[in-house]
């Protein structure tokens, strides 16, 4: 996946986004920093099973029509596995992918997970 901290980091503002390599449903090896040029949204739900991350997705879904690969994508990030086999995390396009992040190390990179390691 790259060359990512161990530990977790909190972002500040006017940070960059790190850049990374992690899988999509259509893309074993996604490289982030190919998708500039917009405004990006990455969304860390944790699961789509649970409560926190279903409300999350239904808070960006509301907004589908701003997610159009021109001006703004998003990126949802998950944790389970079971997400994509249960159908809970889809690619749609324009605007929406999903990325496996089963070994939490885009979590990690981006300071989305305890100091455990945990969601």
């Amino acid at each position: 996946m790259g060359d990512m901290e161990s530990k977790p980091r909190r972002l500040l503002p006017g940070d960059p986004a790190p850049w990374f390599i992690a899988p999509t449903e259509h893309n074993p090896n996604f490289h982030f920093h190919t998708v500039g040029g917009r405004y990006l949204v990455l969304a860390f739900i944790g699961s789509a099973a649970r409560d926190p991350g279903q409300a999350a997705l239904a808070g960006l879904l509301k907004h589908r029509a701003l997610f159009d690969d021109n001006q703004v994508s998003l990126f949802v990030v998950s944790v389970d596995p079971e997400d994509e086999a249960a159908g809970r995390l889809k690619t749609i396009a324009p605007g929406i992918r999903c990325f496996r992040d089963f070994d939490r190390a885009v979590s990690r990179l981006y300071g989305a997970v305890g100091e455990d390691g945990g969601d």
